[in-house]
């Protein structure tokens, strides 16, 4: 996203491309050693494009050593073990990180366990060398975002039963995000070593005690939705502790989780604004142009548009999402933000498919073209994606029963994945598919790799679309969208001629 932060690195394009150092040591006392390590890089410091994977075998006395190319501005990556486990290969988790032009930075890696994001574990980390400073921050912030969350998840501890329970809950909420807000901003004030611009950067891209309190206040809402004096109240509370969205500035434009994080924010407020609890793409697309501008504008809506999350949880976006996209691109002007455009404009109502080949469960090839003819919904879904799990549950339970009846529909289910185990796992599951679905695969392309999914840059599941009977797209579904919405979109493309 270079073109996009030009204003901002004006300085640091003209500087020579440094090549970055990072270094480690294992010094594990109990466990086994990996066989690799993996730097899964962000050039554009953003989710929605495919990372770019370098992989490092891990050498002599337990060393590895990896260099980064082309390093103009802070860089996103995240640090992966690779190691095989009972046969398979295994990804775990050390970090992510940001690097810089002129790091040469060493990192010792210990076995000793510690917890971070909610409940997951992963080694003890401690960085040395030039640039290390930032490295040491993170891991603090780290260690300090588990702690809050385990401290949120801690409340309410029984069932509320009067309004004063409901103040104690929210007071406490309340209080330990103050808390640890404040170690958060004293942290980076006053952590050595580390530049003013990398300090706002690390700030925007890790932490979020805002959002993470929202959601919190909203699960205890959602628990009393039989209690309408518990729920008032607390929505008051919440109006009030979340008034008009801050604004960033330019160094956010470098913390892709920062975006994640405030749109989640701002969906959540305005559904506790809203009267029915529900936000169309229409109102949150006009909060977004609105509040914002500029670069800052342009951000936002790219995270909308193409953010594993940007639309999740809005309503009408099958019959708004043309109109919306169309006046967005006013706004989407830089390489990257013409780029989307043009990618989304692939999802257009009336777009004929792109039609590609996929595995069937007997091994054969099968493509899309030959459902022509017939309404079908394709729904590719990724074993341990709850996401897919949950729709498919939601689908099969509320929709199914009525749909099947229609000899001209199909619910085509797609497994992206790399193996036939991994296929019949998640088939023999039951959670993602069922053996009433026409079920193929991507076998034997990589997900990343098939030639449908790099049509449509698809980098995750699930992925939803409707298809008429034409074999032209009606629109790409949202994984939350109603039942009865989706059915009625179904329903209305059967009934055509």
């Amino acid at each position: 996203m270079v073109p996009l932060l030009s204003p901002f690195l004006a300085n640091a394009q003209e500087r020579t491309v440094d090549k970055p150092v990072i270094s480690g040591e294992f010094n594990y006392q109990k466990k086994k050693i990996p066989k690799e390590v993996m730097f899964w890089t962000f050039p554009k410091n953003n989710f929605w494009d495919r990372s770019v994977d370098y992989s490092v075998k891990i050498g002599l006395q337990n060393h590895f050593k990896f260099q980064f190319e082309g390093i103009k501005q802070p860089m996103l990556y995240a640090l992966k073990l690779i190691d095989a486990v009972d046969g398979k290969k295994k990804v775990l988790s050390l970090g992510d990180f940001y690097v810089e032009s002129n790091d040469n930075v060493q990192v010792k890696i210990f076995d000793r366990e510690i917890r971070y994001n909610y409940n997951g574990k992963k080694d003890s980390l401690v960085f040395s060398g030039e640039g290390a400073e930032k490295y040491n921050l993170i891991e603090a912030l780290t260690k300090d975002k588990f702690l809050y969350v385990k401290a949120l998840g801690a409340y309410p501890k029984q069932n509320i039963t009067s309004l004063s329970g409901i103040d104690s809950c929210i007071k406490y909420l309340v209080d330990k995000t103050i808390y640890f807000s404040e170690r958060k901003k004293n942290l980076i004030d006053n952590y050595p070593g580390v530049s003013p611009i990398m300090k706002k950067i690390i700030n925007y891209q890790y932490g979020h005690y805002d959002t993470l309190l929202g959601g919190r206040i909203i699960y205890v809402y959602n628990l009393y939705d039989a209690q309408p004096a518990f729920q008032k109240r607390i929505k008051e509370y919440y109006l009030s502790i979340f008034g008009e969205p801050e604004q960033p500035e330019v160094e956010a434009l470098l913390s892709p989780s920062y975006y994640q994080s405030i749109q989640a924010l701002l969906k959540r407020t305005e559904f506790m604004k809203s009267d029915d609890g529900s936000v169309s793409l229409e109102e949150h697309y006009n909060l977004l142009k609105t509040t914002y501008s500029g670069l800052i504008r342009e951000r936002m809506l790219m995270e909308l548009f193409m953010g594993g999350y940007g639309t999740y949880e809005l309503a009408n976006i099958a019959t708004s999402y043309d109109a919306v996209l169309l006046d967005a691109a006013k706004y989407l002007v830089s390489t990257e933000g013409r780029r989307i455009v043009a990618l989304k404009t692939t999802f257009k109502k009336g777009t004929p498919l792109f039609n590609a080949d996929f595995m069937g469960l007997d091994g054969k090839s099968f493509n899309t073209e030959s459902l022509k003819g017939k309404v079908f919904l394709f729904d590719m879904w990724g074993l341990g994606c709850s996401v897919c799990a949950a729709f498919h549950d939601r689908f099969e339970k509320e929709s199914w029963p009525d749909l099947k009846k229609h000899t001209n529909f199909v619910m085509l289910s797609v497994f992206s994945g790399k193996t036939m185990d991994s296929w019949k796992k998640g088939m023999d599951s039951k959670l993602y598919t069922s053996p009433d679905y026409l079920n193929l695969s991507n076998i034997p392309h990589g997900s990343r790799d098939h030639p449908f999914m790099k049509h449509y840059n698809i980098i995750g599941a699930p992925f939803i679309m409707l298809v008429d009977k034409q074999g032209k797209i009606v629109t790409k579904i949202s994984p939350n969208m109603p039942s009865k919405e989706l059915q009625m979109l179904i329903e209305t493309e059967l009934n055509k001629p």
